[in-house]
C-alpha cells in the first residue's frame, strides 16, 4: 500500500513518554464520554490488562484475543464485561456496535491487518474513536522488528529486557508479519481512502524510551543505519499512534480533526 502513495505533508507531534501518551488517548475518550454517554469499548488483541485509566467514566469493555492463555489471564484479572477468543480477521460482531475501539500494537502480528482494519471501521458507530499504536516499518526500529527472525526477538526480551517469561505461552513477543499497512505511509493512505478522519496523531521518540546506555546507544545507532539508507528509514522513533474518528452524525461532537494525508 505504500508504493507510489504521497508522501505525508504533515508533522507528527513527539510524545513525552508512556504514561503522558496513555493519558492523552484516555483524555481522547473521557471527551468522548462527555459527549456521547455510557461507552462500549472493544480492546481489540487485550492481551493480559487494560492499559488506561478511564476512572469515572461509564463503559462497558469487550475484549478479543486470539491467545487463549493471555485472555484466560485476563479474565481470571476481571476488568473485562466480555471476553471474546478469536481471530480479528475473521471474529463476528455487530456493524456499529463500538463507540471506542482501542488497538495496541497488534497489527504487525497478523497477515491481513488491512482485513482487521476493516473490520473496525465496520464495528464502530458512525463517530466513534478508534485509537492504534503500531510500529512503523519505515523507521529503522520497525525495519529491523519486521526483518529479524521471532527468537531474536525472544532472546531480547528474556536476557536484554530482562523478562524470563517472554515467548511463553501467554506472553509476548509474538511472531511479526508486518503488512504494508503497517507503516506510516501505508497507514496514511488506509485511513484516507476508508474515510477516516484524524484527531490526534503522534510518534513515540526512541530518545524517550528510557534512561541509561542502552537508549543512547540505540538512539546513534538508528541514526547510522537511517543515514545508510539514504532517507529510505526514519531513526526518530519507534511507534505510531493515531486517534481517528469514523465520520457520522455524532462527528461534531467533538474536536475537529484534520484529515489525513
Amino acid at each position: 500500500m505504500s508504493n507510489g502513495a504521497p508522501a505525508a505533508t504533515y508533522e507528527l507531534r513527539h510524545i513525552e513518554n508512556w504514561h503522558a501518551e496513555s493519558d492523552a488517548m484516555a483524555e481522547a475518550i473521557r471527551a468522548h464520554a462527555r459527549s456521547v454517554g455510557p461507552l462500549e469499548i472493544l480492546e481489540a488483541g487485550c492481551g493480559q490488562a487494560w492499559p488506561l485509566d478511564l476512572d469515572g467514566v461509564d463503559y462497558r469493555l469487550t475484549g478479543i484475543d486470539a491467545d487463549p492463555e493471555a485472555l484466560a489471564m485476563r479474565v481470571e484479572g476481571g476488568d473485562l464485561d466480555v471476553a471474546l477468543e478469536g481471530d480479528l480477521r475473521t471474529v463476528e460482531l455487530p456493524e456499529s456496535k463500538f463507540d471506542v475501539i482501542f488497538n495496541s500494537f497488534v497489527l504487525e502480528h497478523v497477515d491481513g491487518a488491512t482485513q482487521v482494519l476493516d473490520n473496525f471501521v465496520r464495528w464502530l458507530k458512525p463517530g466513534g474513536l478508534l485509537l492504534i499504536r503500531l510500529p512503523d516499518r519505515e523507521s529503522v526500529y520497525g525495519f529491523a522488528a519486521a526483518t529479524t527472525p521471532h527468537w531474536v526477538h525472544v532472546w531480547y526480551k528474556r536476557y536484554i529486557v530482562g523478562n524470563p517469561n517472554a515467548g511463553k505461552p501467554g506472553h509476548e513477543p509474538y511472531p511479526t508479519v508486518y503488512d504494508e499497512v503497517v507503516s506510516r505511509s501505508g497507514f496514511d493512505t488506509y485511513c484516507r481512502e476508508a474515510g477516516l478522519e484524524a484527531v490526534d496523531r503522534w510518534k513515540f521518540p526512541l530518545a524517550n524510551l528510557e534512561e541509561g546506555f542502552r537508549t543512547k546507544a540505540t538512539v546513534v545507532g538508528a541514526k547510522l543505519i537511517a543515514g545508510a539508507s539514504f532517507g529510505r528509514l526514519s531513526g526518530d522513533h519507534m511507534w505510531l499512534t493515531y486517534i481517528l474518528r469514523k465520520p457520522g452524525v455524532d462527528s461534531s461532537s467533538a474536536d475537529a480533526p484534520s484529515d489525513v494525508t
